[in-house]
């Protein structure tokens, strides 16, 4: 039972929303993503749990520290909960995420790291290696790669994100979330209309999660791992990033499933687990002061659930988002 665990929370905007998501009397830290001594947050963490066993929820700028902190922690005899180190490692080298899915035969898009130049077209782009939310991601110019920078190829298509929960008994998987086309100016998913359903076929929605189930036993991962999917017109998904932490896609994804995010490491189900949608979620971005609310939470993003895609567009529209900028909810899935 949460009662049990001390839940440390390492992005501080989670707290405007986490308690929509968990419903244990167990306490919560947020202790913030700075580049702390890992030691004195094992100290911290330890002398608050009171005895309890001790669970971390990354973030991206915090896995290769909160790692540290697990490993303090186990030093001492604390029972810990944290992310794997190999999913740690991955989710703060792009690089190296892409030479382990090449290694597991996952489909990718072609990519590189310079030691053979650009890639052999005009629509590669360059990426920062350890970089989030798209942060350095430009149209490469030239074939020299900046430092700490790859390469990978531009693909049209419809871009997806699968997140799961996994635990050492199985996998908590939830529904496609839908991002919208790929857009040549560059404008990432974080800052467009994002949903769920996703419009998929039951199958396509089952390639797409059991991909995010394999990839997360390749990693040993614990907890949140997001998966992120490119499916071009007539091929198969592509996976293009793997973020095993807390991630921008869980809140609409469990919004849509009506479930408690931070209570799911205390199912006891085993094996693989599929959610299913079981009302309508939307989210698009958000500029103002951050709020919940029944049905609707905001932070950079606007996000909202509701049992009807017009009921979704209600309340959208009763926080000044216009019928017309709304106009992809017409059929739900439309871009």
């Amino acid at each position: 039972m949460s009662d049990n665990w001390l839940t440390a929370v390492a992005p501080t905007s989670v707290e405007t929303w986490f308690y929509r998501f968990y419903s244990g009397n167990g306490p919560v830290l947020f202790i913030g993503e700075e580049p702390d001594d890992p030691t004195a947050i094992a100290d911290r963490l330890e002398s608050r749990a009171e005895g309890r066993a001790i669970r971390i929820h990354s973030g991206h700028d915090s896995l290769l520290r909160d790692w540290a902190v697990s490993r303090a922690l186990r030093q001492r005899s604390v029972t810990t909960e944290s992310q794997s180190g190999m999913a740690a490692a991955a989710g703060h080298d792009k690089l190296l995420q892409k030479r382990l899915l090449s290694l597991a035969s996952v489909a990718t898009p072609l990519w590189g790291n310079g030691e053979a130049g650009i890639a052999p077209s005009d629509r590669a782009l360059v990426k920062d290696r350890s970089g989030t939310q798209s942060h350095g991601l430009r149209w490469a110019s030239n074939p020299d790669l900046p430092a700490n920078s790859y390469w990978e190829e531009f693909v049209a298509g419809i871009e997806y994100s699968v997140v799961v929960y996994c635990t050492r008994s199985g996998h908590i998987v939830l529904p496609p979330v839908w991002k919208g086309n790929a857009r040549e100016d560059l404008l990432p998913p974080w800052r467009r209309l994002r949903l769920v359903p996703s419009g998929l076929s039951p199958h396509a929605e089952g390639v797409l999660q059991n991909t995010a189930v394999a990839i997360a036993d390749l990693l040993g991962a614990w907890g949140f791992i997001e998966v992120e999917f490119i499916s071009p017109e007539g091929v198969g998904p592509l996976v293009t990033e793997i973020n095993p932490r807390i991630s921008g896609t869980m809140r609409i994804a469990g919004m849509a499933c009506t479930v408690s995010l931070f209570d799911l490491g205390d199912q006891t189900r085993t094996g693989h687990v599929y959610l299913a949608p079981t009302r309508f979620a939307a989210e698009v971005p958000y500029g103002g002061p951050p709020f919940a609310a029944k049905d609707v939470i905001a932070t950079s993003r606007l996000t909202c659930a509701a049992d009807s895609p017009e009921d979704v567009r209600g309340l959208l529209a009763d926080h000044g988002y216009t019928r017309s900028a709304l106009a992809d909810l017409g059929g739900w899935i439309a871009d």
